[in-house]
């Protein structure tokens, strides 16, 4: 059986699918097994992924009802449990393409350093074919490192908590799986990957070309569901550091998702004419903030402050946002505080 499996969820991606597939088939490291994973695609993309599978015995396509990314993915995770004894697994997205030696040096890097995932740099395309921008990594201060480190670069670029790009030990997935139907899914995912890693190394090396479609997630606007997703992501992280016993970053992400939450409440308040939705995250904001009481500090409750004071809210909801946070996070000289808030001095 091959060393490695890589999984390519596929869904309308007519006009890209033979460049990444390709892409794929022509690496200097041959040792792969390649699953094709059709969501239920309108367009032609089974019948291109059967006459690939029917040129190439490296392939196999898994025809699937709609489900979206992440279901798609795991259902090429799925079989590989069930049907393979490949070692390491890689996720490439339909859309994008690798370099000839992307499989190659992730998969040696990772032999060399005796590491659990590796990671390459990457380029984002747009479709004319210009290069937007390169991710690097500016923050790196050595080629390998372990998860508590993991744990702190994944804030600083996109490279490290994107699902594709890398190279895993399959036991990394043996009792993980994306979330189904959000957005974002490689963010809710990406640090319990990094808590299954003793090590992680780095390749300086651009070999992945992601490929930036008007349409796609990472160029539309913020609605609410995107901020709904944000914010389950948030909580995710603070209740899984909370969990390992990492104080200082369950505090930070504790302190991020009370600022996104004030940040929905804002967004709600500006554009949602819906009192229903804007009671819902009213209630549900308080009866978390009463839930961490015992957990919260003078950062915090000065995050939520912040996040308030610029909300678009008339001073009579003002007040009453402020007191409630106030009375429970600083009693001690409540009324001077509210004061400074309103006021500004």
């Amino acid at each position: 059986m091959p060393k490695i499996s890589v999984i390519v969820p596929v869904y309308k991606v007519e006009k890209y699918l033979n460049r990444c597939v390709d892409s794929i088939l022509n690496q200097t490291f041959t040792d792969f097994e390649l699953i094709l994973v059709d969501d239920g695609s309108p367009d032609n993309c089974g019948k291109m992924c059967d006459e690939y599978a029917a040129k190439d015995k490296r392939i196999v396509v898994i025809h699937k009802e709609n489900g979206g990314l992440s279901d798609a993915r795991n259902a090429g995770l799925d079989w590989i449990f069930a049907n393979s004894d490949s070692e390491y697994i890689a996720f490439v997205d339909s859309d994008d393409w690798v370099h000839r030696q992307y499989l190659e040096r992730l998969y040696g890097a990772l032999i060399k350093n005796d590491a659990d995932m590796s990671i390459c740099d990457l380029e984002k395309i747009s479709e004319d074919g210009s290069i937007l921008f390169n991710v690097g990594d500016k923050y790196l201060e050595s080629e390998c490192f372990n998860r508590e480190l993991g744990y702190i670069y994944m804030t600083y670029s996109w490279k490290y908590v994107v699902a594709w790009n890398k190279l895993y030990k399959r036991n990394i997935f043996s009792t993980i799986r994306y979330p189904i139907g959000c957005l974002y899914e490689d963010e809710y995912l990406i640090h319990h990957i990094f808590h299954k890693c003793n090590k992680i190394v780095v390749i300086n090396e651009r070999l992945y070309f992601y490929l930036q479609r008007a349409k796609s997630i990472m160029s539309t606007p913020k609605v609410l569901k995107n901020k709904n997703d944000i914010l389950g992501i948030y909580k995710d992280r603070f209740m899984f550091f909370f969990d390992i016993g990492q104080k200082k970053l369950y505090q930070r992400w504790l302190s991020k998702y009370l600022n996104c939450f004030a940040e929905n409440i804002k967004y709600i308040h500006a554009t949602e004419n819906n009192k229903a939705i804007y009671k819902s995250y009213d209630l549900a904001f308080r009866s978390d903030v009463k839930c961490y009481k015992r957990d919260l500090n003078e950062n915090h409750y000065n995050v939520l402050l912040r996040s308030i004071d610029r909300c678009n809210f008339d001073l009579t909801q003002k007040i009453k946002y402020i007191w409630y946070i106030l009375h429970l996070l600083s009693p001690k000289n409540i009324f001077k505080k509210i004061y400074r808030c309103i006021w500004k001095k």
